[in-house]
C-alpha cells in the first residue's frame, strides 16, 4: 500500500506543524477501505474547521487503486471513553494509538476474537513520523510496544500465552 508523497506533504502542511505522525490502517474499514490516522501534537476539538480531513478531493486520492478514508471518523461516547477524548477516532496521538488497541485487547475482546485485531497490528503502516526517516523501523517498534503492553496487561498467564503466540504467528515480536 502505498500513499503518495504529494498526500502527505499536502496533509503536513495544511497542519500547520500540528501533526507528528500519519499512520495508514483498515480499523472499522471495510474491505477495500483504508484510512489515515493523524497523530496530533495538540487537538481543540475544533473538528468542523481542521483542514486536514479536506485533501479528500485530491487528484491523487481520487486516482488510487483503493478507497482512502482521509475525512473525520465520528467518535461516540463509549469510543471517547475508551480510545481518546478526540470527537473523531482517526485524530491519535501515537500514546493515544498504541493505548487504544491495548484498551481493545485487555478490556473489549475475548480471546476468540483477537485474530482480527492483530492483524490490524500486523497491517497498519506509518506514513509520515515528523523527524523520522526509518519509517519501516520506527513502525515495527509502534508494533512491538503494541504487544508489549498488552502483555503486561493481561492478568492471566493463559490469556498471555495464547496473545504472545498469536503475535508471533505475525511476526509481532
Amino acid at each position: 500500500m502505498k500513499i503518495p508523497q504529494e498526500l502527505i506533504d499536502k496533509i503536513v502542511s495544511e497542519s500547520h506543524g500540528r501533526i507528528e505522525s500519519i499512520i495508514l490502517d483498515k480499523w472499522r474499514a471495510k474491505k477495500d477501505q483504508w484510512s489515515l490516522t493523524y497523530g496530533y501534537k495538540s487537538c481543540d476539538n475544533q473538528c468542523e474547521t481542521c483542514k486536514i480531513h479536506v485533501v479528500g478531493t485530491m487528484p491523487e486520492i481520487i486516482s488510487m487503486d483503493f478507497q482512502l478514508r482521509t475525512f473525520q471518523i465520528p467518535a461516540s461516547e463509549e469510543d471517547r471513553r475508551n480510545y481518546g477524548d478526540q470527537r473523531a477516532l482517526n485524530c491519535k496521538t501515537i500514546d493515544q494509538y498504541v493505548d487504544g488497541f491495548v484498551t481493545c485487547f485487555t478490556k473489549g475482546y475475548t480471546l476468540d476474537s483477537i485474530d482480527e485485531e492483530l492483524g490490524y497490528v500486523a497491517g497498519f503502516k506509518v506514513v509520515y513520523l515528523e523527524g523520522v526517516s526509518d519509517l519501516e523501523s520506527a513502525e515495527k517498534q509502534i508494533k512491538r510496544r503494541i504487544v508489549n503492553e498488552v502483555i503486561a496487561n493481561y492478568k492471566d498467564e493463559k490469556s498471555k500465552e495464547i496473545f504472545t503466540e498469536k503475535a508471533k504467528q505475525l511476526n509481532l515480536i
